[in-house]
């Protein structure tokens, strides 16, 4: 009897000392992957902190280029008001070269300086027109390039939010 009872307590010190194994070995391996998991937070939330500061940039991008839009749009509104009372003023002055001509010889110098302000005021309009599909190209190239930002910021927004929630989760 004392043999088997030396035998069971053997075989029960045995498999309590395997079983205490099983577990050391089981919770170094937990502590293995919870360590592989902080080291890959840890990554993921460098590279978070890295991004940070470009969505600032892009805000602040997003910003001066909805300063110079409005910019822009104040310029063209005003290069339009000068064009109408530019031609405005070409015209009048265009419907008195004929009254003009029937006058003495001290209207004909009128009528070549007449002349001449046309020319130039056509060489103001043309200098303007001409900067005119610049700026609303510059306007459209703004508007197109803005609206491609608020969605990345979003979508790096709705990461950081799924990122922090991860790992709220994970700590808890």
């Amino acid at each position: 009897i004392e043999n088997a009872l030396q035998n069971t307590k053997t075989e029960i010190s045995a498999l309590v000392n395997r079983n205490e194994e099983e577990r050391t070995q089981a919770q170094r391996d937990l502590e293995r992957a919870r360590l592989s998991d902080r080291e890959l937070l840890s990554r993921e939330i460098a590279e978070v902190r890295r991004e940070l500061p470009r969505i600032g940039r892009l805000e602040e991008a997003i910003d001066l280029r909805a300063a110079e839009d409005d910019r822009l749009s104040e310029l063209v509104m005003a290069v339009r008001n000068q064009l109408g009372g530019l031609a405005k003023e070409i015209e009048e002055r265009t419907r008195q070269i004929p009254f003009l001509s029937e006058q003495r010889t001290s209207d004909t110098k009128r009528i070549a300086q007449l002349q001449q302000e046309t020319v130039e005021l056509f060489r103001r309009i043309e200098a303007v027109s001409g900067r005119i599909p610049v700026l609303e190209e510059s306007v459209r190239k703004t508007g197109s390039e803005v609206e491609k930002i608020p969605p990345t910021v979003d979508v790096l927004r709705d990461e950081q939010h799924e990122f922090m929630e991860e790992i709220r989760v994970m700590t808890s």
